[in-house]
């Protein structure tokens, strides 16, 4: 009655609930962390199904002399390039997401700013976890005997 709202600007809300937005802190990195773990299982299952269904196209590669070192090396080669891929297009949609948000925010002092050692970790880290999930289905396709493989097509 006669009396203005209160209103909490981005600075009020975190002294006053200090203790609450702690917690917060992590739910970036947990986020992360499952995304990351999620993205190793489908790379994993990717590179599993790759090996079953090109059995044929590898038993020929390596009658026609490739090592078991090669077919490694061609499987680990082609996750990494999915993995950097999809960790490319995962930062530019985070952007575009960002961008919409700001433009969306109905206050008028939100802004966002590209952060680059955050994208250079994610990447880095996404390729390495991408190729190490790789590693298992390129070690059971080079493990493949030619004989065996062209025997069942």
């Amino acid at each position: 009655a006669g009396k203005s709202t209160v209103r909490f600007y981005p600075i009020v809300g975190p002294m006053m609930l200090a203790k609450d937005f702690d917690r917060f802190r992590t739910v970036p990195l947990a986020l992360f962390l499952a995304c990351l773990t999620m993205g190793a299982v489908v790379m994993a299952h990717v590179g599993l199904l790759s090996a079953m269904r090109r059995a044929g196209e590898i038993a020929v590669h390596r009658a026609e002399g490739a090592t078991k070192r090669d077919v490694v090396v061609q499987f680990l080669a082609e996750g990494g390039v999915l993995a950097l891929l999809g960790a490319l297009v995962g930062v530019g949609v985070g952007c575009g997401l960002a961008e919409l948000r700001v433009r969306l925010e109905p206050t008028t002092g939100v802004t966002w700013e590209f952060p680059f050692d955050e994208a250079w970790v994610a990447v880095v880290v996404s390729v390495v976890v991408g190729v190490l999930a790789c590693v298992v289905p390129a070690r059971r396709a080079a493990g493949t005997e030619p004989a065996e493989a062209l025997s069942d097509e």
